[in-house]
């Protein structure tokens, strides 16, 4: 089974102080909105995708990840068999680890 890291989601509690810092690291951060989900910002680090969001109050702490798998339904079903809440939003799988982080999880193909 292959995992790989796609993308992370930094929840800031100061967005735009943390745009300028990770600016200051040379991230080229651009301006985007998805939908109707919240203005943020996001960097293309090789492969990986670094996105900053506003923090907000929800399930969700402080990160999410996005992991691209080999064997998705596999993994869906996996996950559901011991005990998991799965859902699905667009394109993603999600589930919520035990400490409140969300994992999304999509198809490497």
């Amino acid at each position: 089974m292959s995992v790989a890291l796609g993308y992370i989601v930094v929840r800031c509690e100061a967005l735009e102080d943390s745009v300028r810092f990770y600016r200051t690291l040379g991230l080229e951060l651009v301006r985007e909105r998805h939908g109707g989900g919240p203005e943020h910002y996001s960097a293309r680090i090789g492969e990986l995708v670094l996105e900053l969001y506003p923090a907000r109050t929800e399930r969700t702490a402080g990160v999410r990840l996005g992991l691209i798998v080999d064997d998705l339904a596999g993994v869906v079903a996996r996950l559901i068999e011991g005990g998991a809440e799965v859902s699905q939003r667009g394109g993603e799988w999600v589930v919520v680890d035990p400490d409140g982080h969300v994992i999304a999880l999509s198809s490497s193909s």
